[in-house]
């Protein structure tokens, strides 16, 4: 991944407008997925369908009073800066973080951040996705972005609440076990992917099959009733006796 804003080429979405607001504050400092992201930079954006849940609004309007509602926001399907994924932890080590969240694996922890003065429109996808025809633009934001701001990417100061404990025997063991079960992400995507071309193949290849037989079945039959036909005795009336 992209060790500098300016050279971003992956980006991830966020179904939810509030926790991608904060996130670009440099409140939210954990992203929650059941593998690890790669460290570097990534475009955030928020999905088309973006919706906050009414309770959870009003628990983060209470805490974050700056937090525009749900319903007047104007960047769904767009993106609306960058942030640096530094390391990851076990969910585990992250339990008593607000942010960490039941049912995943792997708390990503962002350790800086970047907002857009103006969002990008960008097609996302699942996981981490490249930017591809956005790229250029998403790029040039970070740079205007920078230059907003002197050049400098604002920490989230995570590494103070949520350090990074490398070399730690059950955080490397629990690290493979997650790469053996269930690989960096694009992996996996790759492999669906290839799955879903191979089944297609095989089912084509089935359906190609099958008509093939059944031209064959049709063509024997076919030429067994031309064979009956010309093996058929011709007519004679040399047994008719004649009339008296």
């Amino acid at each position: 991944m992209a060790d500098l804003p300016e050279l971003v080429t992956h980006g991830f979405s966020l179904n939810d407008s509030a926790l991608a607001f904060l996130m670009l504050q440099g409140e939210k400092i954990i992203e929650n997925r059941n593998f690890r992201f790669l460290p570097g930079f990534y475009a955030v954006g928020i999905t088309k369908t973006a919706y906050t849940p009414v309770e959870r609004e009003f628990e983060l309007k209470n805490d974050f009073p700056n937090l525009p509602l749900s319903v007047d926001c104007k960047t769904r399907g767009q993106i609306i800066g960058l942030v640096r994924i530094g390391y990851a932890l076990p969910s585990t080590a992250c339990a008593t973080n607000r942010w960490c969240a039941n049912g995943y694996k792997v708390c990503n922890i962002i350790t800086h951040f970047l907002k857009f003065d103006t969002a990008v429109p960008a097609s996302g996808n699942f996981g981490s996705w490249p930017l591809k025809g956005a790229e250029s633009a998403v790029r040039r934001a970070a740079v205007e972005a920078l230059a907003q701001h002197g050049g400098v990417v604002k920490s989230t100061r995570a590494e103070i609440e949520l350090p990074p404990r490398i070399g730690e025997t059950m955080q490397d063991q629990f690290f493979e076990q997650t790469k053996t079960n269930a690989e960096d992400e694009e992996v996996v995507l790759s492999k669906k992917k290839a799955n879903a071309a191979a089944k297609a193949t095989a089912k084509a290849t089935a359906k190609t099959a099958k008509t093939i037989a059944k031209a064959a079945k049709v063509d024997k039959t076919t030429k067994t009733t031309k064979t009956a036909k010309t093996a058929a005795p011709p007519l004679t009336t040399d047994l008719v006796p004649p009339c008296p």
